[in-house]
């Protein structure tokens, strides 16, 4: 079953500026869920990864202040919907 679904089309979602990030790679030693931030970043588009938990640690820890939350619509990701594996209980 897919989850979060409604991250992809949440209007507010980590945006930034590629002519500020110097590329230090501060954002991928923060995340937690392991979001390639700076591939966004340098492709010019927001965070659409329905992974983001909107705990802005990459807002906070950049020092030249390349990420902020940004308003808008996008389409959301190519990148496939997450699917929680679950375990069927065995049959008493």
């Amino acid at each position: 079953m897919p989850i979060r679904i409604g991250a992809r089309f949440s209007l507010i979602k980590v945006g930034g500026k590629a002519e500020l990030c110097s590329n230090c790679g501060a954002y991928a030693k923060i995340c937690p869920m392991d979001i390639p931030v700076s591939q966004y970043i340098q492709n010019g588009q927001r965070i659409l990864s329905d992974q983001c938990i909107m705990c802005q640690q990459c807002v906070n820890v950049c020092a030249k202040n390349a990420l902020s939350l940004t308003l808008g619509l996008d389409g959301g990701s190519s990148l496939p919907l997450t699917v929680r594996k679950t375990e069927t209980p065995p049959a008493s």
